[in-house]
């Protein structure tokens, strides 16, 4: 069981939005700086990493968005077919992560193997690569 979404605003006025977090997982959430989030009108939007890769239960992916964007985060399997939508719409602009637990779309836990992840904002790939499942 996961909650959908979860959006901490901080008193700064920063807001972050995790997506997928297990029910059964313990977050420790640091509030960032200010000086962390550029002032800028527009941020580059970029994925800043996979973390833990290959993993084992769950592996966490962190992008930043310059400016609101409709944004897809999806999990291919080796032949190409979509497993898993993490992510399907539209995020604020700032720090984002979105969660995978090694299941498909309909709960079932995926073998051992090389997926492939995709983020899209407003429809283009921004950033795609490859994630290790170890069971």
């Amino acid at each position: 069981m996961e909650v959908d979404t979860l959006e901490i605003r901080w008193p700064s006025g920063i807001v972050r939005t995790m997506i997928g977090v297990g029910v059964d997982r313990r977050l420790v959430v640091v509030e960032p700086t200010a000086a962390s989030v550029e002032s800028s009108s527009v941020l580059p939007s970029t994925l800043i990493r996979v973390n833990p890769n290959p993993f084992n239960g769950f592996t966490r992916f962190d992008f930043t968005l310059g400016s609101r964007s409709e944004t897809s985060a999806r999990i291919y399997d080796i032949q190409g077919r979509l497993v898993r939508t993490l992510v399907g719409r539209g995020l604020t602009e700032g720090p984002q992560s979105a969660i995978w637990n090694g299941r498909n779309d309909v709960g079932q836990f995926l073998s051992s193997g090389t997926y492939f992840y995709e983020i899209r904002l407003d429809e283009k790939v921004k950033n795609s690569g490859r994630v290790v499942l170890v069971r």
